[in-house]
């Protein structure tokens, strides 16, 4: 029998359980989900009942190719240990070799799963509160074209008194771009779960939750300037700790990851803004089955 044990930072049980249902469904593998060591990271433990075959078996080959790309689809940054290997392959999301398909899983070999960043178009140099109402006006149009909600997928601006209270929680002024733009519109709509790159449009009271949070913890932790800062105000989250923030220093756009940290984007929040527009207008973002707004590639691989 040929064991394969999964190990990831954050796979947390309600993921780990989603993927070993998948990779059974595709593989055939039965799985077993189990704690690792004290850690709140899991282990999925893929074991195949062949009376020893195991992998290497021509009948498994192609279930293993589906279960490898149902992996890589799925999982981030996690390596994948078959009998606790020593070697090292690495498996690229998108792009995983023709000898690992062809071969399957080698016990003796640790397979490296790793997330292969999309690449986008590049930041529009644009800047100040014009380029903001001009970017809003594009994408007014695209949802009023294209999503089945039109620009009721879009909430109706924030208050002055929404827009102090958040001034007042953060200890500063909302930087000019993103208080433009909570004015003109706060948040999404009700209806909808995601917006923009599959994650949610915070409007100004969700804002203050995520800030207060994100200061409580930094509170109890100490200072963790790569993981965040007062100054980092969010505006977008995906459900899974991770989001956009804009820099109220440097006026800088961050993909903030939940375990890694704040990384630039953009250099202006009018950038970011008007990407979004161009991506939607290019057909770079698309609404997807269940009525979500998101990158064209995942919209089409999760779908």
């Amino acid at each position: 029998m040929t064991k394969l044990v999964l190990r990831g930072e954050g796979l947390h049980r309600i993921k780990a359980e989603g993927i070993a249902d998948d990779v059974e469904r595709a593989g055939e593998w039965p799985v077993r989900v189990s704690r690792w060591r004290r850690r709140p990271d899991q282990l999925l433990q893929l074991a195949r009942t062949d009376g020893g075959v195991g992998v290497l078996d021509e009948a498994a080959r192609p279930r293993l190719g589906a279960t490898l790309e149902r992996l890589t689809r799925f999982l981030f940054h996690v390596r994948l240990d078959v009998d606790g290997g020593g070697r090292q392959v690495e498996l690229v999301e998108g792009g995983i070799a023709p000898h690992v398909l062809a071969e399957g899983l080698v016990p003796g070999t640790t397979y490296l799963l790793r997330y292969q960043p999309l690449e986008r178009r590049p930041e529009p140099d644009v800047e100040g509160e014009a380029a903001v109402d001009a970017a809003w006006e594009r994408i007014e149009r695209w949802f009023a074209e294209h999503h089945p909600l039109g620009n009721g997928a879009l909430s109706p601006g924030a208050s002055e008194e929404a827009l102090r209270a958040l001034e007042e929680v953060i200890g500063r002024p909302i930087p000019a771009p993103l208080r433009r733009s909570l004015a003109r519109h706060d948040g999404q709509g009700e209806a909808v779960t995601a917006i923009t790159e599959g994650h949610e449009l915070l409007d100004a009271a969700s804002i203050v939750g995520e800030w207060t949070m994100m200061k409580e913890i930094s509170d109890e932790r100490g200072a963790l300037d790569d993981w965040w800062r007062p100054s980092w105000v969010s505006f977008t989250a995906d459900g899974s700790g991770n989001g956009y923030c804009l820099d109220a220093v440097t006026g800088e756009v961050l993909f903030r990851d939940h375990v890694e940290g704040g990384e630039v984007e953009t250099r202006r929040f009018e950038g970011w803004l008007t990407r979004w527009a161009e991506e939607l207008e290019a057909g770079e973002q698309v609404v997807d089955a269940d009525g979500d707004v998101d990158l064209t590639y995942y919209a089409n691989r999760y779908s």
